[in-house]
């Protein structure tokens, strides 16, 4: 099993609020309790039923270090489809109506069956859902920052957006991305999984350029090859080989939330940069490419678009600097 580097000792979030999307299972699951342990006062999770978010509820508070904090953390469950994009703005507004401070989002993705959108599923979770996630709770984590102490957004990514042919082989400078996302001649699972890693990760890091780091510091990161349930939904053969890949290979869900808050304590330097496995990684030789800045451009616009669609003047009111 791959070894993890421990967190600071006396790490604490004690007076913070975290919000953790995708928390009832696997990596999500790991990362709240991880929060929990280390004193946050008050964890939101953002999940698809209620129900599954009550009985993740009860599941945290139940762990024995848990249950020895000296004060309980208060704990909220709200729900939210990210194959949806009313759901993804109503789930939004509630927080920013709810919530007076946030000062940890960590947007973690998943596997989804079928879209509501239009948009291909892996798609519109990986990247569109998440991207708007992250311009719609912005102007609440910057709000919450103090001089000296940003507030955090970390997306869940995965190295495998280094593997995305389209790094080898670009969407054509005349095609619209999305379009060339939601083509079937164009889908491969794999691949499609890859591209849109690809997708968030290069919005993230064009996010952050509009973002003060000394008010949000926004990155993206990649625990490794985690033991989670993600392969639930794929068929016999394709779990059996992952079943054996994760027994020599994979770190366990506690190992990845580690890695997480690795990433949340990484300092500026981390901003607008991608975190693999503890390391800042440089950018991508295609990003530095003309192409790789055409695919980056057209990539902030048609996903802002999409944005300020749903909610007029989000994109603006997330990138307005604070006085």
């Amino acid at each position: 099993m791959p070894r993890v580097r421990p967190l600071p000792e006396g790490l604490s979030y004690a007076g913070k609020t975290a919000l953790v999307t995708g928390a009832n299972v696997g990596l999500g699951f790991a990362i709240a309790l991880l929060l929990l342990r280390h004193n946050i006062s008050c964890l939101i999770l953002g999940v698809r039923t209620a129900s599954k978010g009550e009985a993740t509820k009860e599941l945290l508070l139940a762990d024995p270090q848990v249950k020895a904090l000296k004060e309980t953390p208060q704990i909220l469950v709200y729900t939210m489809d990210m194959l949806s994009h009313e759901s993804v703005v109503e789930f939004s507004k509630s927080i920013v109506a709810d919530i007076p401070k946030l000062d940890i989002a960590i947007l973690n993705g998943t596997f989804a069956k079928s879209p509501s959108t239009g948009n291909e599923a892996v798609f519109q979770v990986n990247h569109l859902s998440t991207a708007i996630l992250a311009i719609y709770l912005l102007p609440l984590l910057r709000k919450s920052s103090v001089p000296g102490s940003p507030s955090h957004l970390t997306v869940e990514s995965s190295r495998s957006q280094e593997r995305s042919p389209i790094l080898g082989y670009p969407i054509p400078d005349d095609q619209p991305l999305f379009e060339w996302m939601n083509d079937p001649q164009t889908f491969s699972l794999v691949h499609r999984y890859e591209d849109s890693k690809l997708f968030i990760g290069m919005f993230v890091r064009a996010l952050a350029k509009h973002v003060d780091v000394n008010e949000v510091l926004v990155n993206d990161m990649c625990p490794g090859f985690v033991a989670t349930e993600l392969d639930r939904d794929l068929n016999w053969i394709v779990k059996y080989l992952l079943k054996f890949a994760r027994y020599l290979l994979a770190k366990t869900p506690e190992q990845g939330a580690t890695l997480t808050l690795h990433a949340l304590e990484a300092g500026k330097e981390s901003h607008g940069r991608f975190v693999a496995c503890d390391t800042i990684q440089p950018f991508f030789p295609f990003e530095t490419s003309e192409k790789g800045k055409l695919m980056a451009s057209k990539l902030w616009k048609e996903t802002t678009d999409v944005a300020s669609r749903l909610i007029p003047a989000s994109i603006e009111a997330a990138i307005e600097k604070s006085s």
